[in-house]
């Protein structure tokens, strides 16, 4: 994805303000609010079947695997900051 945009857009609903009792506790201080998202480009899976141009370079984006790797981790091996083997892809030779 080359391009993102993400907006939130949050309402304070106005109607119902006037009320007193049961009323005012059920119904006032309501809000309505959406999230936005625009992105142009798909996603692309990271494995070596992948060997298509995604960059408009002419250049096929296919990763260099490195063999014997596998590229997923053990479910109980995942992190936020590590969620595949990383050890499984080489850098690109120029």
């Amino acid at each position: 994805m080359t391009q993102r945009f993400v907006t939130t857009v949050l309402y304070d609903v106005p109607f119902f303000r006037g009320l007193h009792g049961p009323g005012k506790f059920l119904l006032d201080g309501w809000q309505a609010s959406f999230i936005l998202t625009a992105q142009s480009g798909f996603p692309t899976q990271v494995n070596s079947a992948s060997n298509f141009d995604t960059t408009g370079t002419g250049i096929t984006s296919r990763p260099d695997s490195v063999p014997g790797q596998n590229g997923n981790l053990d479910p109980d091996q995942r992190t936020w900051q590590k969620w595949f083997n990383t050890a499984a892809f080489a850098p690109a030779q120029f």
